[in-house]
């Protein structure tokens, strides 16, 4: 099979692609639509009942369109696939606040898998914000007996991502059983540690008591790639071994992985720094791009700059969060990998600098503002 530098991913379902990664990988893709939510479905070639992570996907706007985003080319994804998991996705039928039919999506989705692809010999679940409370759910409903039900599968672990225990669905509290069935790995933000340690102590005496780990940042599910590999790696393991990885309440396991370091790839022009659209966020419109704090230090930029993307130029304020900023502002900040992230406040950022994935960006000194204008 002929392989091909991974550019654009914009493909029917079923045609080999390639993940970048070290080694070139055959990967199939499967998409469509189940029950009204689309699915997102990498296989590599090489699987044979292997490894299966499912993600399940945060809060999104209920005007937002249904998207089922999974890039191979993200590194996270071609570690993953070049390893041999098969990767896959939901929209969940609708947005906004979604519980009960986003967790039958899911179990839809791994019915699709097992019946289409093969079954499994490890599944994991790997779920943030919203997504982390439903898979967080999906655990606790491996501790009830399924005798009298038909399941063609069974979730083996469980990821929650800046899961939120006080969060109450659309009918109410959630009712929690505090008492999952299997490993269950609770990641979070050192600013939200307090309800993911609630869930802790009180699963203490569940079947399966889970691990807490802490990220010594701020945020909200403000966690990069080597800290999700890193907690995957501890799940396999987990589930390998049978041995709990370390983290437990009150504190929890320090595993954060510090990219703020990170090295410049920008190149400079006569007014400012060129860089990279890394990613945009589907539903948000946030930017992530390939700037870095030295890019910031290299123009002297404090706390306002400007980002011209073709022959549109926006003036920003840098902080550290969406908040900093009035409804409709520009606001950037640096993210968990260490790269600018560029936004607007309950607003689309590429949208209104009118950028995709893959063009590029210039970096520019605050200038001078000579009449006012919205952002």
């Amino acid at each position: 099979m002929v392989r091909f530098p991974l550019l654009v991913l914009c493909l029917s379902a079923c045609l080999a692609l390639p993940a970048m990664a070290a080694d070139a990988v055959d990967i199939s893709l499967d998409q469509g639509e189940l029950d009204g939510a689309l699915y997102t479905i990498l296989r590599p070639f090489n699987w044979h009942n292997g490894p299966v992570l499912v993600v399940a996907h945060g809060w999104r706007p209920p005007q937002a369109p249904l998207v089922a985003d999974l890039d191979p080319g993200d590194p996270f994804v071609a570690g993953l696939l070049a390893d041999g998991w098969l990767v896959a996705t939901s929209s969940y039928r609708r947005n906004g606040l979604i519980i009960d039919d986003a967790r039958e999506d899911l179990f839809t989705l791994l019915t699709y898998i097992v019946r289409e692809h093969g079954p499994s010999n490890r599944i994991v679940i790997e779920g943030a914000s919203l997504g982390a409370n439903i898979a967080v759910l999906l655990a606790e409903d491996e501790a009830r007996d399924w005798s009298n039900i038909r399941r063609m599968f069974s979730v083996h672990g469980v990821i929650a991502l800046g899961a939120d225990f006080e969060a109450e669905g659309p009918d109410g509290p959630l009712g929690w059983t505090w008492r999952p069935g299997v490993p269950l790995l609770l990641v979070s933000n050192r600013s939200e540690m307090a309800s993911p340690r609630d869930y802790a102590f009180k699963a203490n005496t569940a079947p399966v008591k889970p691990s807490l780990w802490r990220l010594e940042r701020d945020g909200h599910v403000n966690i990069n790639g080597a800290e999700r590999r890193r907690a995957l790696q501890a799940m396999d393991q987990w589930l390998d071994t049978g041995r709990r990885p370390p983290g437990a309440p009150p504190y929890g396991q320090d595993m954060t992985v510090d990219r703020s370091g990170r090295l410049s790839v920008s190149v400079p022009t006569e007014r400012g720094r060129l860089g990279t659209v890394v990613a945009v966020d589907p539903a948000y419109g946030n930017v992530d791009t390939d700037f870095v704090v030295a890019d910031l230090d290299s123009l002297g930029i404090d706390r306002r700059f400007r980002v011209r993307c073709g022959e549109t130029t926006r003036r920003v304020f840098f902080g550290e969060s969406y908040g900093d900023v009035e409804a409709g502002r520009f606001v950037a900040f640096i993210n968990a990998d260490g790269g600018l992230r560029l936004a607007v406040n309950q607003g689309h950022a590429a949208r209104k600098l009118g950028c995709r994935a893959g063009d590029t960006l210039e970096l520019l000194p605050p200038g001078r503002k000579t009449q006012p204008r919205p952002d």
